[in-house]
């Protein structure tokens, strides 16, 4: 085993999941095959395996299976979880870009992977949006406005993000249009008419200061 599931892996065509344990205090005939594999696994270097390896210590070989079922089903379904502290720090702040892109890669990967289609979680659109807007990466939000669109057609949210980034970018004439738009439309999370409306307000005040400052 420790060479022909190696040897399929590195001919996979689709993603899998494949989990393997040990017990530090193992025995020895099972825990050097298992250490073996582990080695060829890394050997074959396959992207679409979504492989881990674990090695509990003070486990043996009766008692890791208590550690291993929950580490697997952690593993196997972490494409689903909503966006956690951990995934957070480690995956998208330490990105220079591209936030917009990660979001909706998450939820490609989700489908693809798992076989699970749900729209975006809107947690998951505030807390991606929140690191745009904190990074000043306001063209990105144009990106957000058709993930919104995609998921949401019927709501708010893709023309609040355009009208975000018009606002965010210093053109209060088109942020007040797209405002405008949203304010047709279903209201969904915490964007309602009556925050549309005081958007139009703002941006239609602001339109006007800066056209005293032009003239």
């Amino acid at each position: 085993m420790e060479v022909r599931i190696a040897e399929k892996f590195a001919k996979v065509k689709k993603p899998i999941f494949y989990y393997l344990s040990a017990g530090e205090g193992d025995i020895k005939k099972i825990k050097e095959p298992i250490d073996k594999l582990n080695s060829n696994i890394k050997i074959a270097n396959n992207s679409l395996v979504n492989y881990k390896y674990d090695v509990f210590k003070g486990a043996t070989h009766y008692t890791e299976v208590l550690h291993s079922i929950p580490s697997a089903l952690y593993h196997i379904f972490e494409a689903y979880r909503p966006i956690n502290s951990a995934e957070y720090n480690d995956k998208i702040a330490v990105l220079q870009e591209g936030y917009a892109e990660y979001l909706e890669k998450k939820y490609a990967d989700m489908s693809e992977v798992l076989g699970v289609q749900i729209p975006v979680r809107m947690s998951d659109f505030k807390v991606v949006e929140s690191l745009i807007l904190k990074r000043n990466a306001y063209s990105e939000l144009g990106k957000m406005a058709e993930i919104g669109n995609v998921n949401y057609p019927k709501a708010m949210l893709g023309e609040y993000e355009l009208g975000l980034m018009y606002e965010k970018q210093g053109d209060p004439k088109h942020a007040s249009r797209k405002y405008q738009n949203a304010s047709q439309m279903e209201p969904i999370g915490d964007l309602n008419k009556d925050l549309m409306y005081e958007k139009i307000d703002e941006m239609n005040t602001l339109a006007k200061k800066v056209n005293n400052v032009k003239s």
